[in-house]
């Protein structure tokens, strides 16, 4: 069963049900105790007055008791045995103690009250069945109002939680109404508690959405923006070779071309690696990560380029240094890093990369260049920003990778003056458990 009405009335048809079985079984059982002593008063009345009539003659007649009490009446004698048995078919157990005793006769229970008068013993049983049917009717008859009862709660209930669950309705209705590019938060003060939390948790939700497109929005103006720009360089350093070929100048120079295509594929790299990492922003890292090891990585990737260049990059740290991180999303922070490092320090420059634990797992990739200024050190982790008069080659996003990282993992970067006298870049990160 999937709908609330059905389950809310199921179990409270379940509820009833139970209950008046608690009641029929407890209304039983105080029935029984209560008939029991109503007719363990009889039989001890009975017993009384039949003692008090065997001082005058008396006859089988006068003492039967009547077919519907279902009584049985035994009078004996203790010298001259049994005087009269009001049932011969039944054949009781000898009583030799006064007072209430069960026996089994007949292949059923029995109730007995013996009351001694002188040399005779005045026997009164009845069956207990007797007694179990009284209590069984007086059970059913106080059960069956309540059992005639049940089909008209059911009603009821059903149409209360109709009424009730009117504003879950009325909810549905309007989300169900609502356009698919419409990103308002939904109206909470007429709702019960109930659906006031659920519709809060809708608004949040409509809210992380409204600001993931937002980004996107913004992400993809951006983007255009700045892929304009070598898109323009490309178009016009082709028409040039094209024109060069055509006027017979001999081969081009392929310069030019080679850096804006070498712009527009680390630009579009960066692109991807930003909508992949927007697009698993809610993703925890997975697995203990060697930092040291990807940062030797790394510098042995740009050995070639930093020897070209005449830079000394060098890796320090020691081993078992782990973080809890997704890999390749780690790796493309170090590259970034150090690929910035790289780009702004001047030919014969030093680019050093460190690590240690501090309150965590403390990565810092120190160079000789010419630094950022105090005022520009935010701003740089804006995407696409780039610092005025800036003669790199770079897109203006490798910070803003390097800062969305950073934020999944659940670190923290500072950025300050290297000993070199360029820039120092510190990024911490939690240690993963030893």
């Amino acid at each position: 069963m999937t709908s609330l009405r059905g389950r809310i009335l199921a179990v409270l048809v379940l509820a009833v049900v139970l209950t008046a079985v608690a009641v029929a079984v407890s209304s039983f059982y105080w029935a029984r105790r209560e008939i029991g002593a109503l007719l363990d008063y009889q039989l001890q009345q009975h017993a009384i007055a039949l003692s008090n009539r065997l001082n005058v003659p008396f006859s089988r007649a006068v003492i039967t008791p009547a077919p519907d009490q279902q009584l049985l009446v035994r009078i004996s004698d203790l010298r001259s045995g049994i005087e009269y048995y009001s049932h011969s078919g039944v054949q009781l157990p000898q009583v030799r103690i006064p007072g209430f005793s069960d026996a089994e006769a007949a292949g059923e229970r029995w109730r007995v009250f013996a009351l001694a008068s002188g040399a005779r013993i005045v026997e009164v049983a009845q069956p207990i069945t007797v007694r179990q049917r009284l209590a069984a009717q007086i059970a059913a008859r106080i059960m069956w109002p309540a059992a005639a009862a049940i089909p008209l709660l059911v009603a009821l209930g059903w149409w209360v939680m109709g009424r009730v669950l009117q504003p879950t309705a009325r909810l549905a209705r309007d989300i169900g109404q609502r356009r698919a590019d419409s990103l308002e938060p939904m109206p909470v003060a007429p709702l019960p508690d109930e659906l006031r939390t659920v519709v809060v948790a809708l608004n949040s939700l409509i809210g992380r959405i409204n600001t993931s497109l937002e980004e996107q929005r913004r992400f993809v103006a951006d983007a255009a923006h700045e892929l304009r720009s070598p898109l323009t360089a490309l178009k016009l350093q082709a028409q040039l070779m094209s024109r060069a070929i055509a006027n017979g100048d001999g081969v081009p120079d392929m310069t030019q071309l080679n850096a804006a295509i070498t712009r527009m594929t680390r630009m579009v790299e960066g692109l991807l690696a930003l909508a992949r990492l927007d697009s698993n922003q809610d993703e925890s890292p997975r697995e203990q990560i060697d930092l040291l090891a990807i940062a030797s990585t790394v510098c042995q990737e740009n050995q070639l380029l930093a020897q070209q260049r005449s830079i000394t990059l060098k890796c320090n740290g020691l081993p078992g240094l782990n973080v809890w991180g997704d890999k390749a999303s780690l790796h493309t922070l170090v590259t970034n890093l150090v690929d910035n490092a790289l780009r702004y320090t001047p030919d014969g420059g030093e680019v050093e990369v460190a690590l240690r634990r501090a309150d965590g797992i403390e990565l810092t990739v120190c160079d000789s260049g010419p630094g950022i200024p105090v005022a520009e050190r935010e701003r740089v982790f804006d995407r696409f920003y780039r610092l005025p008069g800036s003669q790199s080659s770079g897109s203006g996003i490798g910070l803003s990778i390097v800062r969305r990282i950073i934020d999944v993992h659940h670190g923290r970067v500072e950025l300050g003056e290297s000993t070199m006298g360029g820039l120092r870049v510190g990024i911490v990160l939690p240690a993963a458990a030893d």
